[in-house]
């Protein structure tokens, strides 16, 4: 497609990763790329991307957990995505990762209850120089299972209603 070899603006590159303009700053500031107008091109968006820990899109792939509520659904499912990314030990993922491309509603959902279940010291959130992070705890392994596989969590499922 002609659009991806003519260079795009900063607000360009935001919408098509589902990300923040800032944070594209931050990523681009780092590898020195930030001199007078940002136009990047298709081959600088893919090492944003990347450079920046953005991951694609991946709702669109999943399968949905059954649920009759949408936004604990898309919570259930977004915990299982950041289970199979990685545990302790680890950098974690992008926090802005588990919500990429999903609605205003799941997305303060999900923030919510990761928020929660970090209280609940179940998921660790990481300072990054590219923004906050997120991984599953040893320890909480079982119960973010639980959660994926349905499990009844009044405390969470109310958490993520008050908040969102």
């Amino acid at each position: 497609m002609l659009t991806d070899l003519s260079p795009r603006h900063l607000v360009q590159v935001a919408k098509e990763l589902d990300a923040d303009p800032l944070d594209l700053v931050r990523v681009l500031s780092r590898k020195n790329r930030m001199q007078g107008p940002v136009q990047l091109s298709a081959e600088d968006v893919a090492a944003v991307r990347a450079e920046g820990g953005f991951a694609p899109i991946w709702i669109d792939q999943a399968s949905l957990p059954d649920d009759s509520d949408s936004v604990r659904q898309h919570i259930r499912a977004a915990l299982q995505w950041l289970l199979e990314q990685d545990v302790d030990g680890s950098e974690g993922t992008r926090i802005d990762n588990l919500w990429r491309g999903m609605d205003d509603a799941c997305r303060e959902g999900i923030r919510a209850s990761i928020f929660f279940l970090a209280e609940q010291e179940v998921v660790s959130l990481m300072m990054h120089p590219l923004g906050l992070r997120v991984a599953v705890s040893n320890s909480g392994q079982a119960r973010v299972k639980a959660l994926v596989d349905g499990a009844d969590d009044d405390e969470l499922w109310t958490a993520y209603r008050e908040e969102g």
